[in-house]
C-alpha cells in the first residue's frame, strides 16, 4: 500500500511516525520493515495481523498507540528491543491491548517487577491469552501480578529465566491462587505455565506443588532446568496421587508435567512409580524426567508403575547418566504403542468382566450375560499379541 492511498488523517500519523523515528536515539536500528509494518497498522489493513518488531530498539510511542487502536492485529513481537519498565507504562497508557490483541511477546528485554503493574492492568482490561516475559529479571514481588493473571483471560504464561533462586515464584503462585473465582469459566483459565531456568529448589517446589496441581488447575507445567531434587519431585508425585484417589478435586486436571534437567534421583523416581502403578492420575498423560540422576532402581520402579497404568501416554527418562542402556530400553518397550494398547484393553476388559457381578445393576443387561460369553467376546476383540491369561478366567 502506498502512502498516497492512505486516508487524510493517516497521512498525519505516518508523517509523525517518520519524524519521531528520525529523532529517536536508536533511529539507526528502526528497520524499514518495522516502519512499513507500522504504516500498514495505521492504515488498518485487515490482512496485517502480526506486528514483528523484534530486535528494533527505541520503539516509538506512535507504534504503541497504533497497536492500541488496531482492530485486526492479534500478535505483537517486541523481543530484544531493550524494552524496559517505562515502556511497559507507556504501552499501558496508550490504551493497549486492543480487543484483537491476544499474544504479546516481551521476552529478552529489561523488564523488572516495577513494570508488572502496567502489564497487570493490560491483562485485566484486554483479551490477552498468551504472554511471554522470559529472560527478564523480574525478581520478587510477583503476587499482585499472579492475581491479575488469574483474574484475566490469559491461558499461556512464559516466565522462563526470570529468577535467580526462585525468589518470586511462591508469591506468584499464591497470587494465582488468591485470584481464583469459583464461578470462573475454565476455558479462560491459565493452562500452561513455563517456570524453567528459575533456580527453583526443593523448598520452593514443595510449596508450589499443591497450589499448581490442585488449586490453580494448570494443565501443563514446565519446570525443566531448575534445581529440584528428590524431595521436590516427590512432592509433585504425592500431590498427583492425592488427585487420583479423590482426596482433592482440582478445577482442571494436570496433563503434562516436565521435570527435565533437574537433580531427581531414585527416590523421586520410586515415588512416581508407586503413584503411576497404584493410582493412575485421571489427567496426566505426559511426564518428562529426562536429564536427571535416576539410576536403574528408579527406572525399574517406573517400569513397574507404567505396566499397571493405562492413562500415561509418554514417559521420557531421556539421558540419565546413572541409568544403564538396558533399563532405558526396558522402559521404552513398556511405553511402546503396542504395550499401551494392551494396557488400555486390559483395563476396559476388567471393567466389563466386573460388570458381570449381579450387584452391578448400573450396567443393565451387561451384568446378565454369562461370564464365559463376555470372555469370548473379549477374546475376539483383543489387540494383536495380547495375552488372555492377564484377564480373570471365566467363573461360571
Amino acid at each position: 500500500m502506498k502512502t498516497s492511498d492512505l486516508p487524510d488523517e493517516s497521512h498525519m500519523l505516518v508523517d509523525k511516525l517518520e519524524a519521531t523515528a528520525s529523532d529517536t536515539k536508536h533511529s539507526a536500528n528502526l528497520k524499514p520493515e518495522f516502519q512499513n509494518a507500522a504504516k500498514h497498522m495505521l492504515a488498518q489493513d485487515p490482512q496485517y495481523t502480526k506486528l514483528l518488531a523484534a530486535t528494533n530498539t527505541g520503539v516509538p510511542r506512535e507504534v504503541m498507540d497504533a497497536l492500541a487502536q488496531s482492530a485486526h492485529v492479534h500478535t505483537a513481537h517486541f523481543e530484544l528491543t531493550q524494552w524496559d519498565d517505562a515502556q511497559c507504562d507507556a504501552l499501558q497508557c496508550s490504551g493497549a491491548p486492543s480487543a484483537s490483541l491476544t499474544s504479546l511477546y516481551l521476552n529478552r528485554n529489561r523488564i523488572t517487577s516495577a513494570g508488572l503493574p502496567a502489564l497487570s492492568q493490560m491483562l485485566l482490561r484486554g483479551r490477552l491469552t498468551s504472554l511471554n516475559l522470559s529472560s527478564n529479571q523480574l525478581g520478587s514481588n510477583l503476587g499482585p501480578f499472579g492475581r491479575a493473571v488469574s483474574e484475566s483471560s490469559l491461558c499461556v504464561l512464559n516466565l522462563n529465566e526470570t529468577q535467580q533462586r526462585g525468589e518470586g515464584i511462591v508469591e506468584l503462585v499464591e497470587g494465582l491462587r488468591q485470584g481464583l473465582r469459583p464461578d470462573r469459566d475454565q476455558s479462560c483459565c491459565l493452562t500452561t505455565l513455563n517456570l524453567e531456568r528459575n533456580g527453583i529448589g526443593d523448598e520452593v517446589a514443595c510449596r508450589i506443588a499443591h497450589p499448581l496441581v490442585v488449586d490453580c488447575g494448570v494443565r501443563e507445567l514446565l519446570l525443566a532446568r531448575n534445581c529440584i531434587r528428590d524431595e521436590g519431585g516427590s512432592a509433585f508425585a504425592r500431590t498427583l496421587c492425592a488427585v487420583a484417589v479423590g482426596e482433592t478435586r482440582p478445577s482442571q486436571l494436570m496433563e503434562r508435567l516436565s521435570l527435565s534437567s533437574n537433580s531427581l534421583g531414585n527416590e523421586a523416581a520410586r515415588t512416581f512409580g508407586e503413584v503411576l502403578g497404584s493410582n493412575p492420575s485421571p489427567g496426566l498423560h505426559t511426564l518428562n524426567l529426562s536429564h536427571n540422576r535416576i539410576g536403574d532402581s528408579g527406572v525399574a520402579a517406573l517400569v513397574r508403575g507404567v505396566q499397571r497404568n493405562w492413562r500415561l501416554r509418554t514417559l521420557d527418562v531421556g539421558v540419565n547418566p546413572l541409568c544403564s542402556a538396558q533399563s532405558s530400553s526396558t522402559l521404552r518397550e513398556s511405553m511402546s504403542p503396542m504395550q499401551l494398547q494392551h494396557r488400555i484393553f486390559r483395563s476396559a476388559a476388567r471393567l466389563v468382566l466386573l460388570a458381570h457381578h449381579p450387584s452391578r445393576q448400573e450396567y443393565g443387561a451387561l451384568c446378565k450375560l454369562p461370564h464365559s460369553l463376555l470372555y469370548s467376546i473379549l477374546a475376539l476383540a483383543r489387540p494383536h499379541g495380547f495375552d488372555l491369561s492377564l484377564l480373570p478366567t471365566p467363573m461360571e
